[in-house]
């Protein structure tokens, strides 16, 4: 029997082999971060219009996928639930559907269901996109499993159902994002850079932090557009920038603190990713970076990763 919330769309299906044979697939899911971040204005249907340039990064989360009764997940994070409330359960679920839905007959590895391991990297609740990313790999990972009977346009249709920043994974490459942050364009122009990223053992809420913004005070003398980008090159000394830091900073004085660290570490340019609370900063040379990071660990117990830009 599978668990509550888990049933699929039965179909006869002729299988030759014990589906447990078969090879469990591994994705690795990468974090991104948003190198700029302007909030326009609250949507009636309480979304939030931004811009936004999206970047991943080389921190990952790894998804294997191997045969199951029904759809199952399995986490080695602490507080991350392995139910429906999970994104990559329900991109399963989604993804299981909208096959049926196609008239495909599902593969011998999925003929009754599938099995998630999540083995976490990405902290949760830290403005890195880990669990957008997670859901989108499920997808992946199970469209090249079923020989890819959808093409990316679809794939991101699905991840649109499961979140707003899912599409982005699908491709994952940089990219200028509009609407609530759906609407990609592929960005060239950003350099090969290093980021130190710290968590600072803060999970925070991103519909709570849009909640406490006011659309008022983010109309700074800096009303750089992402269409600035649009020039050479990305600078890091004058394009980073995000409406919800303030926001984030204000509840807990310990992303300044990190961002003081960093730029002390040497970085070109800080700033907090998303609604927080992670904060990085950005260096030209690995070396660097790498200097900075053997100093940053010694410090406060905080989380400190070194995550080159994927560009």
């Amino acid at each position: 029997m599978s668990a509550p919330g888990t049933d699929l769309p039965r179909r006869s299906t002729a299988v030759s082999a014990d589906a447990s044979e078969m090879t469990p697939r591994t994705i690795a899911a990468p974090a991104k971060i948003n190198l700029f971040l302007r909030v326009l204005g609250r949507r009636p249907d309480g979304y939030h219009e931004i811009e936004s340039l999206f970047c991943p990064v080389g921190l990952y989360d790894h998804i294997t996928l191997s045969p199951a009764d029904g759809v199952q997940i399995n986490c080695d994070a602490a507080h991350v639930p392995c139910d429906e409330r999970n994104l990559a359960h329900r991109a399963a679920i989604r993804f299981l559907h909208a096959l049926a839905e196609s008239g495909q007959p599902p593969p011998l590895f999925l003929a009754k269901g599938v099995h998630i391991d999540l083995q976490k990297e990405i902290p949760v609740g830290a403005g890195l996109g880990g669990g957008s990313s997670d859901a989108a790999a499920v997808l992946k990972g199970l469209n090249a499993i079923c020989g890819c009977p959808f093409d990316l346009d679809h794939l991101r249709r699905l991840a649109l159902s499961l979140g707003a920043d899912c599409p982005f994974f699908i491709d994952a490459r940089p990219a200028l994002a509009t609407g609530i942050g759906e609407q990609l364009t592929i960005f060239h122009s950003l350099p090969k850079l290093y980021a130190i990223i710290i968590y600072p053992g803060i999970h925070t809420a991103t519909a709570d932090v849009y909640k406490k913004l006011k659309l008022g005070l983010t109309k700074q003398q800096k009303k750089i557009s992402y269409f600035t980008f649009t020039g050479p090159e990305f600078d890091a000394r004058r394009h980073l920038i995000n409406d919800l830091e303030t926001v984030t900073e204000n509840d807990h004085p310990e992303i300044q603190t990190a961002k003081t660290d960093l730029r002390q570490s040497g970085a070109l340019g800080v700033l907090m990713s998303g609604s927080g609370s992670s904060v990085f900063g950005l260096f030209h040379a690995e070396s660097a970076a790498r200097r900075a990071l053997a100093a940053l660990v010694l410090r406060r117990g905080w989380q400190v990763y070194l995550a080159p830009l994927l560009v």
